[in-house]
């Protein structure tokens, strides 16, 4: 795969995970990668509308899977395809945690793991799991913003970004020294 190809890739997930729409500036250890949405192994190509901008955590996970079972039905169903179907459709947030709405949605949420690292119920455990993966204060963060009654993850724009912190700051629940 080129170079050209990557960089257009990154440029239409704005440097969001395309799966569990983690930015790469909250991930600042391990560099997002560009994945194939149908694995080489399996006659994917390198064609855009067959790859997909993904953190390492929801990379590693898919692998070369295609498939997953739905906790629900019990049945075999595909993974979720971001060139072919809305993230809106197939999943919601509850808090700091990603639901599948569908049987592929979730699928994808038990094959990607998406929740191994936020689950409120095992807080203190995620926070050390996520300070193994190089995000120590994501699940903080939304939990805060849970509480202050702030919606998390914030829409990507600046604004809301500032505005989520700005928030936080005045409720003493921002997780950084302000300086």
């Amino acid at each position: 795969m080129d170079k050209k190809t990557r960089t257009l890739v990154w440029q239409r997930a704005d440097g969001i995970c395309e799966y569990c729409r983690l930015w790469q500036e909250h991930e600042p250890f391990i560099q997002f990668q560009v994945e194939h949405i149908i694995p080489t192994k399996h006659g994917g190509s390198d064609d855009l509308g067959n790859l997909a901008l993904a953190c390492y955590f929801c990379n590693s996970h898919k692998s070369s899977n295609l498939s997953g079972i739905d906790p629900k039905t019990k049945r075999i169903v595909r993974l979720f395809n971001p060139r072919r179907q809305r993230w809106e459709r197939h999943f919601r947030w509850n808090g700091i945690t990603i639901v599948g709405k569908t049987p592929l949605g979730r699928a994808t949420v038990v094959v990607f793991g998406m929740n191994l690292y936020c689950t409120r119920s095992g807080l203190t455990h995620s926070l050390a799991r996520s300070a193994s993966k190089g995000c120590p204060w994501l699940p903080l963060l939304a939990l805060r913003a849970s509480e202050a009654n702030v919606s998390f993850p914030p829409e990507r724009s600046i604004p809301n970004r500032l505005a989520l912190r700005e928030t936080l700051l005045d409720l003493g629940q921002w997780p950084y020294h302000s300086n």
